[in-house]
């Protein structure tokens, strides 16, 4: 194997794994803005549908399942 093959294997392996880590960022991100979202909700409207609303419609997204990301 030449070493320009290695360094471009090794170039796209570094790509991909910081594109990677910035999805993961992505996710995170949003799951933590719907938790902030749903709580300043239920704090004007005086409600408690932030766990229901999590466990329903967030937690069943793959974004919020590191392990499938």
């Amino acid at each position: 194997v030449r070493s320009s093959d290695r360094a471009d294997a090794i170039r796209v392996l570094t790509e991909t794994h910081m594109f990677l880590l910035l999805v993961e960022s992505y996710a995170v991100l949003n799951y933590c803005g719907f938790r902030k979202i749903l709580k300043k909700h239920d704090k004007l409207t005086v409600t408690a549908t932030k766990d229901l609303y999590m466990a329903r419609m967030v937690n069943s997204k793959p974004f919020a399942r590191m392990d499938t990301i």
